[in-house]
């Protein structure tokens, strides 16, 4: 190969490590009710059910209820149905 082919070569091979290292070095996308604002979250005791989508808030992990807006840090044990939360 010539001098000029091994440098293109060269070059192209830096370039693409360069930039995988740099996409694995970015933030992994959030889910939607990840970047919710966490005042936009009731923290309840318990709710009747929940969507199975872990949520944090600070330094918490909560459950996010089947009704929108509201969280509890225990996992309620079915899937959604009609819920009447009880704020903490």
């Amino acid at each position: 190969m010539e001098k000029n082919t091994k440098l293109i070569l060269g070059v192209g091979v830096l370039a693409a490590a360069g930039y995988f290292i740099f996409k694995q070095s970015q933030k992994p996308k959030m889910s939607f009710v990840s970047r919710m604002a966490p005042s936009r979250f009731i923290v309840v005791e318990s709710c009747l059910g929940t969507t199975g989508t872990q949520v944090t808030i600070g330094e918490k992990t909560y459950w996010d209820c089947c009704k929108m807006g509201y969280v509890t840090p225990n996992k309620p044990s079915s899937g959604c149905s009609g819920t009447t939360p009880t704020a903490l």
